[in-house]
């Protein structure tokens, strides 16, 4: 018995070229900004996601002259807290690409930790 298989769509790089220029264009318009963990995410039209650029910074110092630089309205920043962790996020534009900011090691008051969370956001891997 042979089988067949139908190799699976498989992007090409070339469509992640929106999110490499915005990419590269941040960085020369803002060379001195902090330095992030860099993810480029490949459009998924099917699923209805366009590429973004994810920006991953250590401070809340960090976040902000990222969010200033991107032009991020400041009541778009939204807090996550887990038990081990919280970080301050929020999505800009550049160049039509999307590109997430996040600032990690965020202090938190103990009111702040111990507020309720809405968990309808979560999604498991």
């Amino acid at each position: 018995m042979t089988t067949e298989s139908t190799p699976q769509a498989v992007g090409r790089i070339s469509e992640q070229l929106p999110a490499i220029q915005a990419l590269a264009s941040l960085a020369q318009q803002h060379a001195t900004l902090p330095e992030a963990y860099i993810t480029l995410h490949a459009p998924m039209p099917e699923h209805g996601f366009p590429g973004k650029v994810d920006l991953q910074m250590q401070s809340a110092q960090e976040f902000e002259v990222w969010r200033e630089a991107l032009g991020i309205d400041p009541d778009s920043v939204a807090l996550h807290a887990t038990l081990s962790s919280t970080w301050l996020a929020a999505d800009g534009h550049h160049q039509g690409v999307t590109v997430h900011i996040s600032g990690f090691n965020i202090p938190v008051t103990r009111l702040q930790a111990d507020e309720p969370r809405d968990t309808t956001e979560a999604v498991s891997a």
